[in-house]
């Protein structure tokens, strides 16, 4: 579309004022609008903002059917909801990520589409529509060995079967012991996540925090737990003379 120059110098004033006053996401679309205008090509306006082409076009498009009074989030003419392409294309990027935080969606929907929900319940619908679930992350170890904690499982196995007779007399006591590192924040790892999957988020250090060891007795079930401020040799052992006296 070619504009003559008064009808261009009228444009550009009314996105001047936008510029200088608007919203931050009004102002990228009246800066991506006035560029293009001027005649920069739509790839270096897309690197300078840090939005889409697509973002470009569409307010462009915009500007060009309704004015400068489109580009306002408020404007009851525009189109400020994602289109049916759009939303199938929201839904799509949505299910190629295991797991999304409602924020990088939000940024997502705005550089891409140029569009910002007044209510958060609208990326909740689009999180639920892409079948993505509320759930808390669970840790993994990514050094986690399963073949190496299996051989030791059946030894453990191994050494009760052989030493059944002398637990059941009282002659040996077993104890199962564990430690427990409880961290402030440990309420706060939920996270967007498919529907009936586990949502695991891999974590190998971690803050410091309260320490609990804790012990069942293999025979009796009796439990002994004891608080320290760390896990490391001179507590095991500490937690170790613990467990002697139980």
């Amino acid at each position: 579309m070619i504009l003559n120059q008064a009808v261009f110098e009228v444009y550009i004033m009314t996105l001047q004022d936008i510029m200088e006053t608007g919203k931050p996401l009004e102002i990228r679309r009246a800066v991506g609008v006035s560029s293009r205008l001027s005649g920069v090509d739509r790839k270096s306006i897309s690197d300078s903002l840090h939005v889409s082409i697509a973002f470009l076009d569409k307010w462009y498009g915009v500007y060009v059917r309704m004015g400068a009074d489109g580009l306002l989030l408020q404007y009851q003419g525009s189109n400020s909801y994602l289109t049916e392409k759009e939303y199938a294309e929201v839904i799509s990027h949505i299910q190629e990520k295991k797991t999304i935080t409602l924020e990088s969606l939000c940024g997502y929907v705005e550089k891409e589409y140029g569009v910002v929900y007044n209510s958060k319940q609208s990326y909740y619908d689009l999180l639920h529509k892409a079948r993505k679930s509320w759930k808390k992350s669970e840790k993994i170890n990514p050094k986690r060995n399963n073949v190496v904690v299996e051989m030791k499982r059946e030894e453990i196995k191994k050494r009760l079967s052989e030493n059944s007779a002398a637990i059941k007399a009282g002659k040996l006591v077993v104890w199962i012991e564990d430690e427990c590192h409880l961290r402030w924040g440990d309420a706060c790892g939920y996270i967007w996540g498919n529907t009936n999957e586990k949502t695991g988020v891999e974590i190998i250090n971690e803050k410091e925090g309260v320490t609990v060891y804790g012990a069942v007795n293999y025979l009796t079930h009796k439990t002994a737990i004891k608080e320290y401020s760390a896990a490391n040799s001179e507590n095991t052992v500490d937690y170790v003379k613990h467990l002697r006296l139980c």
